[in-house]
């Protein structure tokens, strides 16, 4: 570009380059973002924060009873203790959860927050303890600056919540005009405890427990006045339009997708896990069953094949889009208001007991016990201690200044190491992203058994994510332009995450973030060395990445009618589980045909199954394929087309 010269300053300027110049840089700075490491590091991140939920997911599954168990123990400790001069002479309740394998500084996403979570439900102060303290004034101290941490929360819930009833009242529709107070410094609310006396912090911490655990405080008030407001709306709107499946529909979405948002507005401005969100998520899962109650009665009512078939696609998309995270599934919900409990209470989970000092422990349950008297009732305190084993010398032999006082009952999880054949089939066969090899698959196995450590199997995982989606150009194995674009596996990605980061989220997007030359490779790779037009290129790649989708899950329905057969052979002939690996590692790598584990169903069905046992496997066979009916009609059409 020539340069010019300002002859009054000496000053070299450029002239401001024209439309089409623009549009090209805007072009390849959109390219660059495509496809540098920002897109491929996001990708890779969400993928593997994917898989780890879903190992977290099962072993929550498993746990959810002993979660339960523990909630109860404290829930009977606390609620039967009605003379309030007898409270100090009863040792403090504690639930020893022995983790097993899962123990550990990474505990916290296994066990330590769906627990706490459960126990939230009816002791809303619930405090995590995973640092150490040289003293056990500094354990209560950081106990109670939780605990006041926790009440400036439910303040800003308490605002949040009278925003929302002044919104039903004027019956707007939108939430833009209505915004909290701006947040203020962090810890500015928090009480100065540093030179208070243990008494006066306890009395402190008294004051604001008690009110919460009696129900009598304004958040807990507000948030069934709202919840009784909108359920009593709901229902007029839903009998007004009863008598049209069309309106009741269109009633239905318009109340779930306001559920929804309201539900996120809260999170957005809150923060998660709070009383609020749990009443209105046991609302938006009652919506939900009225949605499903409404279209289950007129599938009934309907003879026509076709429609019945529509009716019950649209069952499979109301459990799946309106289904809430993970976090608040139908086990996590309350249906009605708990009674308050008796003695105010604040528990507190340390996830690693053994690493913590006897002496500063007993210190500070010393300082509790005589210095929570004060007030009436007393504050009480529970405790959850993580142990690795039932074996442990620091739960065997523990201190006699704290055993005496303590009541300790334990409760085991369930480990692991146990329920690894459960992650397999739901993580690795089911929700991975990248299609793993028999070898692969036998080497994570037989690596798991050696250590019996999830983080080393969640480690592995995620070296095999990380080499899929950051490929070498200078490789000489990759020959195709399709290894250039490996990130397509891990689409679609969390759309609020990305638009924040400015990258695209989904496939037609990322298609569209490259360039005319890039997305043309791509697309004639996809259809086998053919040109494809460029206004088609986003639907070939989008109909190529799908169809992959829909054979990985006819494959799972078809392993998972093999998983049961062989399940039911391993039953009868229990010598045949030694080659369970060799079963899923012989499928994975499309030799199972003709093997010896195919073998031995075979003869197993000629010699050893009945007509009873047969019968029932077949009725499974059914669910399994009614199950992943609608991706085989999508690959037939596909195919057809």
């Amino acid at each position: 570009m020539m340069d010019h010269v300002d002859l009054s300053t000496g000053m070299t300027w450029h002239p401001a380059g024209s439309s089409s110049s623009k549009k090209r840089k805007q072009a390849s700075v959109a390219t660059s973002a495509a496809s540098s490491p920002s897109l491929t590091n996001f990708a890779f991140q969400c993928a593997f924060d994917t898989t780890q939920a879903a190992v977290n997911s099962v072993l929550q599954k498993a746990n959810h009873a002993c979660f339960d168990q523990v909630l109860d123990s404290f829930v009977e400790r606390s609620s039967s203790s009605t003379n309030p001069h007898l409270l100090p002479l009863q040792p403090f309740p504690v639930a020893a959860v022995i983790a097993g394998t899962d123990a550990g500084a990474a505990s916290s996403g296994l066990w330590t927050d769906p627990l706490t979570r459960r126990l939230k439900h009816r002791f809303p102060f619930v405090v995590g303890v995973q640092r150490q303290f040289t003293n056990g004034r500094q354990m209560l101290e950081y106990v109670a600056s939780m605990v006041f941490a926790e009440a400036a929360n439910r303040v800003l819930e308490g605002q949040w919540l009278q925003i929302e009833m002044q919104r039903q009242e004027k019956q707007l529709t939108s939430r833009r005009s209505y915004r909290l107070p701006p947040r203020v410094r962090h810890g500015a609310d928090v009480p100065v405890i540093k030179w208070d006396t243990v008494a006066a912090i306890l009395r402190q911490v008294h004051d604001i427990v008690a009110p919460v655990m009696h129900h009598s405080d304004d958040v807990t008030i507000q948030a069934e006045m709202l919840h009784m407001e909108l359920q009593s709306a709901a229902e007029a709107s839903i009998a007004d339009c009863r008598a049209n499946f069309d309106a009741a529909c269109a009633c239905m979405d318009r109340l779930l997708a306001d559920s929804t948002d309201r539900i996120q507005y809260l999170r957005k401005l809150v923060g998660p896990d709070t009383a609020t969100e749990r009443k209105l998520l046991e609302l938006h899962q009652w919506l939900v069953r009225q949605y499903l109650s409404v279209v289950e009665h007129e599938l009934k009512l309907e003879a026509v094949d076709t429609k019945r078939s529509q009716l019950r696609r649209l069952l499979r998309t109301i459990a799946t889009a309106h289904a809430t995270d993970q976090r608040s599934g139908a086990e996590d919900e309350i249906g009605t208001v708990p009674p308050p409990l008796c003695v105010p209470s604040v528990l507190v989970i340390v996830d690693q007991y053994e690493s913590m000092d006897d002496r500063m422990f007993a210190d500070f349950l010393h300082m509790w016990r005589d210095h929570s008297t004060s007030s009436l009732p007393p504050l009480r305190i529970g405790l959850v201690l993580g142990l690795s084993s039932q074996f442990s010398p620091a739960y065997r032999r523990m201190s006699p200044a704290v055993a005496s006082m303590v009541s300790v009952v334990p409760f085991v999880l369930e480990d692991s190491f146990k329920s690894f054949a459960d992650i397999c089939q739901t993580l690795v066969l089911a929700s991975f992203p990248v299609t793993l090899s028999g070898a692969v698959f036998t080497y994570l196995h037989s690596t798991f058994t050696q250590t019996h450590s999830i983080q080393a199997f969640l480690a592995a995982l995620k070296l095999i994510l990380y080499h899929h989606a950051t490929p070498n150009p200078s490789d000489p194995s990759m020959a195709s332009s399709l290894d250039l674009h490996r990130v397509l596996a891990l689409f679609p990605l969390p759309p609020d995450a990305a638009d924040a980061a400015r990258l695209p989220a989904t496939v037609r997007a990322y298609v569209q973030s490259l360039n005319l030359s890039e997305s043309a490779a791509l697309a004639a790779e996809i259809n086998g060395g053919l040109n494809a037009e460029n206004e088609c290129v986003e639907s070939v790649v989008e109909d190529a990445v799908e169809r992959v989708r829909q054979r990985r899950l006819l494959w799972q329905c078809m392993w998972t009618c093999v998983d049961m057969t062989w399940h039911m052979c391993t039953t009868f002939e229990p010598e045949w589980a030694s080659l369970d690996v060799a079963a899923v590692a012989l499928a994975l790598d499309g030799h199972l045909m003709g093997s010896i584990v195919a073998q031995h169903m075979q003869s197993f069905f000629l010699h050893h199954v009945g007509v009873r046992a047969l019968h029932s496997l077949v009725l499974e066979w059914r669910q399994c394929v009614a199950r992943y009916a609608p991706y085989r009609t999508y690959i037939h059409v596909k195919s057809s087309t």
